[in-house]
């Protein structure tokens, strides 16, 4: 492991969030055992002593350093101001040896009734004078945001002048709970807030190792708005992306002990209570275990066509029986959508029996995500889990304990836009502007196209960027009505009855 008894008994005096409901408590890492290695050098010993000074100061003196409120925290030789909920940013002495001291945890207040804790490095040179690149590292399971520590990537990025940011997630043990998400999307914000960092919004990454692969890949599949961060390209090391075959094989292999966590998020917390639903809400694929079949409607793997995806495992390791075949699910259905990067060299089982971060190679895996920019595509398939953005679209769900499919494309050429083979859909709204669709020259919109909707009923669909009600508005070339328009908002609704394929022509 890149741990040492130096950084173990360190991370003892990192602050972490207070206690939170049941398992969400992330506990303190305790210090390294004497027993556990080499003895510390003296410079190691004289760094040590300072942190237990400053942690000495922090317990009398409360904050001691800290950040609060509107207050300014020193990074990398500039201020930041401690906003967007951070209530606390503490600069933390790095591993001797290594050249970069810019590692910082802080705290962020979520309103998700979860305490949010992240580990944040920094490119030396801040202000930074041009964009950098971001890594969000997703933590393996029992472990907290301090679990970037145990690995190679502070070094590795501050060798290429990225940021990286390890998010708690809410706890130690979150599964790719909606709640462990929105923590995480809003440490993300934060950080792409503040001017003086200077993320570069098409360079953000993510990597995540066994219920942290999992969860890198289902939040990268779940967060497709073009304004929020997304990521780029991502690295799922043996990760748990069915969460509904965990919940079951886990009384296969061990014996039910971890029922009561997937039952604690995706039920009632009652025995038994864990939701189909709401876990593959919070998975890559769904699958029968039996045959190995996927359910296309319930897999959210689709939303990952865009994205760089590299899937790695120890060949040999079985320590979490059932991830190996969980993986190779994902691979083969990501291959028979037609995804390139899901095919080898992008899939590699690795020469091990280990079930650990330093599987990887920790530049090697940075350089293969640097080589990926955030692109947003013509058009694709979309499984949607809620009222929320994706690419153009913001989704209204009919019902919200289902998913909503649906098919989209832009032509700008053509200035015309798609929206097919839904279901579950209320109502939908086109960000026309960001879609590249010119709303001072006639619009084609398609709904349903040759197919129809998915589900047989007609679609509402909303677009932006009017400034002033058209002059005429047909389907399938015949005027009509059956469209309203808003000035306050500036958008024209047209209101589909039924779910046939039909062409719309808006003339300004």
């Amino acid at each position: 492991m890149i741990a040492t008894p130096f950084l173990a008994a360190l991370t003892a005096f990192l602050p972490v969030p207070g206690p939170g409901p049941g398992l969400l408590a992330p506990a303190v890492v305790a210090a390294a055992p004497a027993s556990q290695g080499t003895a510390l050098t003296p410079a190691e010993r004289r760094q040590l002593r300072r942190a237990q000074r400053a942690a000495r100061r922090r317990a009398r003196h409360g904050a001691g350093g800290a950040v609060t409120g509107q207050d300014q925290v020193q990074v990398g030789g500039g201020s930041v101001a401690a906003t967007g909920g951070v209530t606390s940013l503490q600069a933390v002495p790095a591993q001797p040896g290594s050249p970069s001291s810019l590692v910082y945890i802080g705290s962020i207040t979520t309103g998700t009734g979860f305490p949010e804790a992240f580990v944040l490095h920094t490119p030396t040179q801040l202000p930074n004078p041009q964009p950098a690149p971001l890594l969000v590292v997703f933590h393996q399971f029992g472990k907290s945001h301090t679990d970037l520590l145990n690995t190679g990537f502070v070094q590795a990025a501050f060798e290429r002048g990225w940021y990286v940011v390890c998010p708690l997630g809410g706890s130690k043990k979150h599964f790719s709970s909606i709640p462990s998400q929105l923590n995480t999307e809003i440490v993300l914000n934060w950080l792409l807030s503040v001017p003086f960092f200077n993320v570069d919004r098409d360079r953000i990454y993510g990597v995540g190792f066994s219920m942290g692969g999992g969860a890198v890949s289902n939040y990268a599949a779940r967060h497709k708005d073009p304004g929020a961060p997304v990521l780029a390209a991502l690295v799922n090391h043996t990760g748990t992306v069915s969460i509904e075959n965990a919940y079951l094989d886990d009384c296969v292999y061990f014996g039910c002990a971890a029922q009561w966590i997937f039952d604690f998020w995706f039920g009632d917390s009652t025995a038994g209570s864990a939701s189909p639903w709401a876990m593959a809400r919070s998975s890559t694929v769904a699958y029968d275990p039996a045959t190995l079949a996927v359910d296309p409607d319930r897999s959210l793997a689709v939303n990952l066509l865009d994205t760089g995806v590299r899937l790695t495992r120890g060949a040999s390791d079985n320590s979490v029986p059932y991830l190996p075949e969980q993986m190779s699910v994902l691979r083969d259905h990501l291959t028979a959508l037609g995804a390139p990067q899901a095919v080898s060299p992008d899939y590699q089982e690795l020469p091990y029996s280990s079930h650990d971060w330093d599987l990887l190679d920790y530049g090697a895996t940075l350089d293969w995500l640097g080589l990926h920019v955030r692109a947003t595509p013509a058009g694709g398939r979309v499984i949607a889990d809620g009222n929320r953005r994706y690419y153009h679209f913001s989704l209204e769900q009919g019902s919200g304990l289902a998913f909503s499919p649906f098919e989209w494309w832009v032509d700008t050429a053509a200035n015309a836009v798609g929206f097919e083979s839904s279901a579950n859909v209320q109502r939908v709204t086109v960000d026309t502007a960001s879609a590249g669709l010119d709303t001072s020259a006639p619009l084609t919109v398609s709904l349903g196209d040759v197919g129809g909707t998915g589900d047989g009923t007609g679609d509402v669909l909303r677009l932006g960027g009017y400034a002033a009600a058209p002059s005429a508005v047909t389907r399938d070339g015949v005027p009509t009505t059956a469209w309203t328009f808003d000035a306050q908002l500036g958008t024209l609704t047209l209101q589909e009855s039924n779910g046939a394929p039909h062409v719309w022509l808006v003339t300004p």
